[in-house]
């Protein structure tokens, strides 16, 4: 995946890259844009504060490691986060584990050396995301987290916002709708996403992905085929026929028509998202305003480890 993010992605120095319903899947986002500088991974579940075992009972500490284990296991077998799984790790007896723990753990996994974990919140006028003030024993503000981590001598922002993306979330405050409108504007990946940007429910992300993403990356779970190709130039990757069978069968036939049509369409070197008969597929858009400038020269450091 580092691979072929590097031979068939922009660079994204200095970038932010959006990531909506990621759970805490930071491993996806950094292998396929190692050289961004900040990451911003939204998902339903509460952040949490950053766990300290150190202060578990073993009770609590056996508990919260079988819950870390499992969840861990999954991803390592599917290369996602199952929605049922969150809940379970977010709901599970004892300890709350949240997302902040496996976040921390996958940052070290890649090699990042941790300075600080923090609340975060929105500011008034939905322009961004802040650190949040807190007093030690206030679970309350640990809705959203912020790691501040670093690499390389090179410093990262990993921002995880607890937020419903539906329209009947979103639309209901300004403040969300803008900081949404705002995000959009920057890469995008969507990635096992449940086929939700397709649905009538998440439009305002969906429009705002499609108004302002510079580049989108997407498996078939994202946005709808025929509407990415509006603005977007769409590069194929793999094999797609139809999804996975839990999800209804007529969705994304114009992707399937697509790479049936004899376009060209690139191997793709790994395996992602929901199982399917034909494989793992990709799709890269790039907004047709925009410059192709790939393939590109890896950066060896962002390979290394």
């Amino acid at each position: 995946m580092r691979k072929w993010g590097c031979q068939e992605l922009d660079r994204a120095e200095g970038a932010t890259v959006f990531y909506p319903f990621s759970g805490p899947d930071l491993p996806s986002v950094y292998q396929l844009f190692p050289d961004a500088d900040r990451y911003v991974l939204v998902s339903m579940q509460k952040a949490e504060a950053p766990p300290r075992p150190e202060n578990f009972s073993q009770e609590e500490l056996e508990n919260y490691l079988a819950v870390f284990r499992k969840a861990w296991r999954f991803f390592g077998a599917l290369g996602f986060f199952r929605t049922d799984d969150l809940e379970a790790v977010e709901n599970g007896r004892g300890i709350r584990m949240g997302m902040t723990g496996p976040l921390m753990a996958f940052a070290v996994r890649l090699g990042f050396e941790i300075e600080s974990v923090d609340p975060i919140h929105f500011v008034r006028d939905g322009n961004d995301i802040a650190l949040r003030a807190w007093k030690p024993g206030e679970a309350d503000a640990w809705d959203s987290v912020r790691l501040t981590v670093w690499k390389d001598r090179r410093k990262v922002l990993v921002d995880y916002v607890r937020m419903d993306l539906s329209d009947a979330s979103v639309g209901t405050t300004a403040d969300l709708r803008k900081w949404i409108e705002q995000i959009a504007g920057n890469p995008t990946l969507l990635k096992a996403a449940s086929h939700l940007p397709q649905a009538l429910d998440f439009s305002i992300l969906r429009n705002s992905i499609l108004g302002k993403a510079p580049s989108i990356v997407q498996d078939e779970t994202g946005i709808e085929y025929g509407a990415l190709t509006e603005a977007f130039r769409v590069l194929l990757y793999g094999k797609f026929t139809r999804p996975n069978p839990s999800f209804d069968r007529d969705l994304q036939r114009a992707l399937a028509a697509a790479y049936r049509s004899g376009a060209a369409v690139k191997p793709l070197p790994f395996r992602l998202g929901y199982e399917k008969n034909a494989g793992s597929a990709m799709q890269v858009a790039i907004r047709k305003t925009n410059a192709i400038q790939l393939p590109r020269t890896c950066v060896q450091s962002a390979i290394g480890r």
